[in-house]
């Protein structure tokens, strides 16, 4: 006998003219929801076990295979509502009792169609939202949309990349297309395909109209904007890193720590 077989033929035993099965049965199926709140919770399980000590009197099991002797939490606060029908609405004998009893044995040995009894998952190893043990879908995707591979139903992964390594609008986790510009048209150099930056020059200084910047624009002296000669000599003649054109800092050493003549100082 399966999980709704049993709910089935204690519905048909308890059932009676004021309440009929099929009456029980839909109240069990429209509340059936997860608890909202530890009180609800709480209440839910104490009725359905109430329900549950009834059915077992009647030499019914009850429909759960869970080491608890419950049914799932969400399935509670159906088993609680019917509780409270049959609470409210005291049986009476049937006048058709014959009839009662053939309807009740027409469900013994009878499988539905949709059974989630075996640890909430079907015969074919379901779950009531199509899921499986390992938690696919049948088209492989889990509750979060993804499939193994960690892409979704559009090949997009969690970070929305594809597996080309760009997104749908085409950038790269850098931020940069399959030509390598930003979002801004600029490249990692940060010039754009024209050749221009961000304050609108080209390498050598000039903007689109032909004008150089004042920091690509010599002084008297033939000095840039950073200090520097075009071959990166400041004022005294060393460059950044403090050599002269003959590579010797101030104290006449080289970067070995030798003078002119060789020797170490």
């Amino acid at each position: 006998m399966s999980c709704d077989g049993n709910r089935h033929k204690f519905f048909q035993q308890v059932s009676s003219s004021a309440l009929s099965a099929d009456t029980l049965e839909r109240i069990y199926q429209t509340n059936r929801h997860t608890p909202d709140g530890l009180g609800e919770e709480i209440t839910a399980e104490a009725k359905t076990r109430a329900l549950f000590a009834m059915m077992q009197k009647m030499g019914i099991k009850p429909p759960t295979h869970a080491a608890d002797g419950l049914p799932r939490k969400r399935s509670q606060p159906g088993y609680a509502a019917v509780y409270d029908a049959l609470q409210n609405h005291k049986s009476t004998p049937d006048e058709n009792e014959e009839e009662k009893q053939q309807l009740t044995m027409s469900y013994i040995g009878e499988e539905p169609e949709d059974e989630y009894c075996y640890g909430g998952f079907n015969r074919e190893g379901w779950d009531e939202e199509g899921y499986n043990r390992a938690g696919y879908d049948a088209q492989g995707y889990n509750r979060h949309g993804y499939n193994k591979h960690g892409y979704d139903r559009s090949g997009y992964n969690i970070y929305g990349f594809r597996t080309s390594g760009y997104d749908k609008e085409g950038y790269n986790a850098e931020g940069y297309d399959r030509q390598g510009y930003d979002r801004d048209g600029f490249s990692v150099t940060g010039f754009d395909a024209e050749g221009y930056d961000r304050g609108g020059y080209n390498q050598d200084g000039y903007d689109r109209n032909g004008n150089r910047h004042a920091f690509f624009a010599p002084d008297q002296d033939n000095m840039l904007g950073d200090g520097r000669d075009k071959y990166g000599f400041d004022r005294e003649g060393y460059n950044q890193n403090g050599f002269d054109r003959y590579g010797y800092d101030k104290n006449g050493l080289d970067v070995l720590r030798h003078d002119i003549n060789g020797r170490d100082k």
